[in-house]
């Protein structure tokens, strides 16, 4: 959101950003899809950068693009490699124009079956897309490899989240409810805890997983794979803790709850900047929420259509 009230947009279907006044009126779009100046392959992100820029990452091109609030290129910051096997993904942007960037080995298929993680580090660039530092290194998703040969994401997997906002950067294991802060040059400064019993999944939940898979595939032989991995598959016990940090204006931490399959309400858990615990907001029903303001949530709302609209809310404390 700019500080008059407009909104920009990424918009990843069209390849393109998109600016809207306060009222909801197109003011201007940019970019195409492709790989020169100002076009995208892949849209992962758009943030602000200061008071008169706007920074978007391309995750096909591990690029970042920065444009000014009008529309106007600036400039492409292309993300080195960090060695080995690691592929870099830029998480966010700090007011130096330095980025948090979350490097993982993905897995890939084996002989064997069964469970797998990725290797991840969890590092800094500096403005120039160089490695500036390493700050965490620990394990990311988790995969299964069915006996079919196919790979695919643990279903209520865990996963390492990773997030910057503003001066922090925030980093915690879905296994248990331990987030790390760290300032932007990757000091550790507090650890954000709550004790909290992990919710159990079920064979409803596990049956509500398969449904939607099958929804989302077209032909019998599609439904076909996905039931056989249901009955193969060896489900957790208990879901993730968490799935999505997001840092307000103000410094407070929203940690959103795992959200189960067919649960269109978002919960968050709020800290503030010390660690505190201030209580449970639940969000309006299927909004995604991407910025907190003083007194609004800006987010992304999808209808029964699982059409896309841009909505701010208030937010009242």
């Amino acid at each position: 959101r700019l500080d008059d009230g407009g909104v920009i947009v990424a918009d990843a279907g069209a390849d393109e950003l998109r600016a809207y006044d306060a009222t909801g009126s197109h003011v201007w779009s940019t970019g195409r899809e492709g790989e020169g100046p100002g076009e995208f392959r892949n849209i992962g992100w758009v943030r602000r950068l200061g008071a008169d820029s706007v920074m978007v990452y391309d995750r096909s091109l591990r690029r970042v693009s920065t444009f000014d609030v009008n529309g106007g290129f600036g400039r492409v910051t292309r993300l080195a490699a960090p060695g080995g096997a690691f592929r870099p993904g830029a998480v966010g942007v700090f007011s130096d124009a330095s980025m948090l960037v979350l490097a993982s080995v993905t897995v890939r298929p084996t002989p064997s079956t069964g469970i797998q993680r990725e290797s991840a580090i969890v590092m800094l660039y500096a403005s120039d897309g160089s490695v500036a530092d390493s700050i965490f290194a620990g394990v990311g998703s988790e995969w299964y490899m069915a006996s079919s040969r196919i790979l695919l994401p643990r279903a209520f997997g865990r996963l390492l989240v990773v997030e910057a906002f503003a001066d922090r950067i925030y980093v915690g294991d879905s296994e248990e409810y331990d987030v790390r802060v760290y300032t932007s040059v990757g000091s550790l400064i507090s650890l954000v805890r709550l004790a909290r019993p992990r919710s159990v999944v079920s064979q409803e939940d596990i049956g509500r997983w398969e449904e939607q898979r099958i929804e989302r595939t077209s032909g019998t032989d599609q439904q076909r794979v996905i039931r056989s991995l249901a009955d193969e598959m060896p489900f957790p016990d208990t879901f993730p803790v968490f799935q999505r940090f997001v840092a307000d204006h103000v410094g407070n931490l929203w940690v959103e709850q795992y959200r189960r399959v067919g649960q269109e309400a978002t919960r968050f858990d709020v800290f503030d900047p010390y660690g505190r615990y201030l209580g449970m907001v639940t969000g309006p029903n299927g909004l995604r929420i991407f910025e907190i303001g003083d007194d609004y949530v800006l987010g992304r709302w999808s209808d029964d259509l699982d059409v896309h609209h841009v909505r701010v809310h208030a937010l009242i404390k």
